[in-house]
């Protein structure tokens, strides 16, 4: 017969087993304690394995660490397998609880693996969770960027500059400039990551030394710093261009630009000059290293175009206004030379040829007087005008004595030539 008695639990024992058929059945139980007044049932053995409440999951991944988390309905140990790809590492928390965190460490960056969970409670019953994956991060990046070029500066004028640079890796980035002699109070900046930019400085002031420096973000933080670049920005160009004459020469003057020492001026005989297409124009000419006041020989009657640019050390600056002068033509009043080598040679009955040597003149002959027994003939024009003659219709048997004069456009002419 069966008693229905609680386990782990003391029984009185005062009757002495009255019934024997009920001391029997007590008698019959393993690991009863039967003394002169009680006994105890044994404990209840426990064979139900934990259940996981909480998959597991990574909580936490660096490139060399992995902690791993999951729960149970009852108290148990902590284990996790693991391996890349067959579980051969094992990592083991003893201490018995509902909540388990298992660290994995030593693992390799960038490194597919494989892992299990268990848990074990006190009575031995083990529980196994699902073979699982994860992947290690790659080695943090602590290395700043490099700077494979720059600040290089460009396109300086008066008032702006162009700054490059180039990294080796993409960063974003910020621009700092300022004045040379004092800090670099200003910058420039923009939401962008980049391996090269060009930036565009405006507003600057003309005539003026500035220092530029760049500061570069990798994505990972790291911080990198160009070296300092200075620059000079260009003059504005020199005002108040005048031109003079004088005999034979012409003055330039300019007003004098604060800082610049020299000047270049260009200048061709028709208008337009720039400093890039002076050479492709009618006399275009460049004179550099002068300064004002600025004095040129100039022939009568000659027309000339200027600007003027400054130098200083950011480069040249643009050009000035143009400006244009006329040389004054000298009046004329010197004769060409006398006409030389007259010949007077008789064709027929009632014709003679002349011939003569050409005059000279400071502007040119313009026309040649043929005089006939000193009575002027006809007058021979041109530029220059003929140097031969045949006078024709003469009358046969009869004497003919002539002369030329050489004459100008300004109406000077030459004493008569030897007649002939």
């Amino acid at each position: 017969m069966r008693l229905p008695l609680r386990p782990q639990t003391v029984w009185s024992n005062a009757s002495r087993c009255a019934l024997r058929l009920a001391c029997a059945l007590v008698l019959a139980l393993p690991q009863v304690s039967l003394g002169q007044g009680s006994f105890t049932t044994p404990p209840t053995i426990d064979t139900v394995a934990p259940v996981i409440t909480q998959a597991a999951n990574v909580v936490s991944l660096t490139d060399t660490t992995a902690i791993i988390r999951w729960g149970t309905d009852k108290i148990a140990d902590s284990r996790v397998l693991y391996g890349t790809p067959s579980l051969t590492n094992s990592a083991l928390d003893p201490i018995r609880q509902l909540d388990h965190l298992v660290t994995l460490t030593g693992l390799a960056p960038l490194t597919a693996y494989s892992y299990q969970v268990s848990s074990t409670d006190p009575s031995g019953n083990l529980v196994l969770g699902p073979i699982l994956t994860f992947t290690t991060l790659g080695t943090p990046d602590s290395t700043a960027p490099a700077f494979n070029a720059g600040p290089g500066i460009a396109a300086i004028s008066a008032s702006g500059a162009v700054i490059s640079w180039s990294t080796d890796e993409p960063a974003t980035w910020v621009l700092r400039y300022g004045l040379a002699s004092g800090t670099l109070n200003e910058q420039r900046t923009a939401e962008e990551v980049v391996l090269a930019k060009n930036v565009q400085l405006t507003n600057l002031t003309p005539g003026t030394n500035y220092s530029v420096q760049i500061s570069a973000w990798d994505v990972a933080g790291n911080l990198g710093t160009s070296s300092t670049s200075m620059f000079t920005t260009l003059t504005l160009p020199p005002g108040g261009v005048g031109v003079t004459t004088g005999a034979g020469s012409f003055t330039l003057s300019w007003a004098a630009v604060q800082g610049v020492a020299t000047y270049k001026v260009y200048r061709a005989r028709q208008s337009g000059v720039t400093k890039q297409n002076y050479a492709s124009l009618p006399g275009g000419q460049v004179h550099t290293g002068v300064s004002s006041p600025f004095t040129l020989p100039a022939n009568a009657g000659e027309s000339w175009y200027f600007v003027v640019t400054t130098i200083n050390p950011g480069g040249e600056s643009a050009e000035s206004s143009e400006v244009s002068v006329t040389i004054a033509a000298q009046a004329d009043t010197q004769a060409p030379t006398v006409p030389a080598g007259l010949s007077a040679i008789a064709s027929g009955a009632s014709q003679v040829n002349l011939a003569w040597s050409a005059s000279s003149d400071i502007v040119g002959v313009t026309q040649y007087r043929i005089y006939r027994n000193s009575l002027l003939l006809t007058t021979l024009t041109g530029a220059p005008p003929s140097t031969a003659y045949s006078n024709t219709g003469l009358a046969a048997s009869t004497g003919y004595s002539y002369a030329i004069q050489a004459c100008d456009a300004a109406g000077n002419c030459s004493a008569l030539s030897a007649a002939a």
